[in-house]
């Protein structure tokens, strides 16, 4: 027995290893060039909420070349790191935006502190990286923890006059042993500003981040906020003011406005579409019996608060007009004197609204109100899903702790369970179905996950009348993006998932995260038999997705792929083709089979 388990965490470990070669290479992806085209992510490919574009206006501006000192500098270092050295210099800033080797490290083992191992490097390699002594003295040290595997990840901001550089700075991968894996950051050269006053406050700046995305609502919220940074550009940094803003209840956007001018200069979305007690079901409120299993019993599990579905991983409450505030009867007790899992009310007849054994419906789409049968119930399965979750990720391998990042204490996930389900007179509108989402601010700031009532709709006609947050595929799936959201990042803790590519990479991990857990509880089995592993199976009744996730790359009959793309799993070069066009969550689908097809050849050597 200790030796299966051994071989299974050795498995594991692998896996985890290539997930983070993986998002090291989406960040090095992230800083490729400013961000032109990335969409809401979100579980669904319809989208329902505005899809903001992100927007960098440095986009248009002239590349800034290094000077002679610097080129012969990274000749130089290009040679020393030998001919699986990467090099890659940032348009922007002149300077260099990552520094790595494909087949080995940077520097040696070394006893010195992470921190001082990275900047020793940059010291050493001055005008290679387009600095001075001087700017060594604008760096300050954010963040330097230490994952599960004994890696550190450490972050360096850079400020000036007290004003930090927004996104800019140094970010570096060193190994427990000292050695140096790899440097990321675009640090700035130079910084020079000579005010640091702004000609328009900060409700200026916030209305006209609201206003250039849209904002559904007139004026701002509470959550909204701003803070003075120094953004770059080719031509030094200029004052502005770096925004969070709410233009709906469903979209997080971060946006910098010019603090002399008030125009916008940059956008991008944060959205990627024990004192009581609760049940909930693992998998879905229904018989589905796991492999290796007797029964399906719903289990019981300690919430903090007696009164309200609140704890240190989670808050949910049924946000049933979607303005992500718990109000007067959203808000659902821990103990309501029944066992809701059990009592859940299941249709598993009503063909017209798809409603079967496999798929059971939750709600009646015809009737107005339906869902509070169900409410209480919704409610508590999606706390416990977030906590079960919270918890797997937490743990050996992955690892995703309070100091990498996670959510809890001060940043829980906040769930706004049945999101908008009575936003049409007891009915969910046009914006309030088919989907969910996950909006994921800077690691000390809560993030959201809304989950909306399902329905057969135009287009998606099989679609049961479910409920997402009963689905622990879609919440696990949406709750991935908060952990890629939080861990691929800038050196000032934002996420760096700006770019097509690297978006449909995070959609990829949050298909593969959601369905490798599932199949290790026994829900999602991989057996001998191509395409018996479908994403979104149950809610979206198997068409969220072009096609399963383990196809291997040939023709299978269960593997049809697209016009666009052909028969068989997907390779790169399908990437763009599958739907005929980019699109985050079709190219994902590369990412998850590649990985799903590393994960059994793994699982087969063990």
């Amino acid at each position: 027995m200790l030796r299966a388990d051994g071989r299974r965490l050795a498995r594991r470990r692998g896996i985890v290893a290539v997930l983070t070669t993986a998002m090291t290479l989406a960040t090095i992806l992230a800083f490729t060039a400013p961000a032109r085209s990335v969409g809401h992510v979100a579980v669904g490919r319809a989208l329902r909420s505005r899809d903001l574009s992100a927007f960098d206006s440095r986009a248009r501006g002239a590349a800034v070349a290094p000077g002679a000192r610097a080129t012969l500098a990274r000749v130089a270092l290009a040679r020393r790191l030998g001919t699986q050295g990467v090099i890659q210099s940032d348009p922007v800033t002149g300077t260099l935006r990552m520094v790595g080797r494909l087949d080995g490290y940077l520097t040696g083992p070394s006893a010195d502190a992470a921190s001082a191992v990275e900047m020793g490097f940059v010291s050493r390699h001055l005008a290679a990286f387009g600095l001075t002594k001087a700017d060594l003295r604008t760096f300050h040290l954010r963040q330097d923890y230490v994952d599960i595997a004994g890696t550190h990840h450490v972050s360096w901001t850079q400020s000036k006059r007290g004003v930090a550089v927004f996104h800019n700075g140094l970010r570096a991968n060193v190994t427990e042993d000292g050695r140096l894996v790899s440097l990321t950051g675009s640090p700035v050269h130079a910084i020079r500003i000579a005010s640091v006053t702004p000609r328009i406050v900060a409700d200026a700046a916030i209305r006209s981040a609201r206003t250039d995305a849209d904002a559904v609502t007139a004026g701002g919220t509470s959550s909204d906020s701003a803070t003075l940074v120094l953004f770059p550009t080719g031509r030094g940094v200029r004052l502005a003011w770096r925004t969070l803003t709410w233009p709906s209840t469903q979209q997080l956007v971060l946006s910098v406005v010019d603090a002399t001018t008030g125009s916008v200069l940059y956008r991008q979305s944060l959205t990627s579409d024990a004192t009581g007690t609760a049940t909930a079901w693992e998998f879905y409120p229904s018989d589905l019996v796991p492999v290796g299993a007797s029964s399906a019993n719903p289990v019981s599990f300690p919430v903090d608060d007696g009164t309200r579905l609140k704890g240190a991983n989670a808050y949910v409450w049924a946000d049933v007009n979607d303005n992500n505030l718990p109000d007067a009867g959203e808000e659902i007790p821990a103990v309501s004197g029944s066992d809701w899992s059990k009592a859940a009310v299941l249709d598993t007849t009503t063909s017209a609204q798809n409603c079967s054994t496999a798929r059971p419906c939750t709600w009646d789409a015809t009737v107005p109100f339906s869902w509070e049968t169900n409410m209480a119930q919704n409610a508590a399965q999606v706390m416990y899903y977030l906590n079960k979750y919270h918890d797997h990720l937490a743990s050996v391998p992955y690892g995703f702790t309070a100091a990498a990042g996670n959510f809890e204490g001060g940043d829980p996930v906040l769930g706004n369970a049945l999101d908008g389900a009575d936003t049409d007179n007891g009915l969910p509108d046009d914006q309030h179905f088919n989907n969910a989402n996950m909006s994921t601010p800077p690691d000390g700031q809560p993030p959201t996950m809304q989950m909306f009532l399902f329905h057969a709709d135009q287009g998606l006609a099989t679609l049961p009348s479910a409920n997402g947050g009963d689905d622990a595929e879609v919440i696990y799936h949406e709750y991935t993006h908060g952990l890629s959201n939080r861990l691929v990042v800038f050196p000032d803790g934002t996420s760096a998932l700006t770019t097509q590519q690297a978006n449909s990479m995070g959609e990829g991990w949050s298909d593969w995260y959601a369905e490798d857990f599932l199949n290790n509880q026994g829900f999602k089995p991989d057996t001998a038999t191509v395409g018996d592993v479908v994403i979104g199976a149950i809610t979206f009744s198997g068409v969220l997705r072009t096609q399963p996730v383990d196809c291997p790359v040939g023709t299978n009959p269960a593997c049809p792929g697209t016009n666009g793309s052909g028969p068989g799993g997907y390779t790169y070069g399908d990437f763009g083709d599958i739907v005929g066009g980019p699109e985050v969550h079709s190219d994902g689908e590369i990412w998850l089979e590649t990985l799903w097809q590393i994960r059994q050849t793994l699982g087969a050597a063990t």
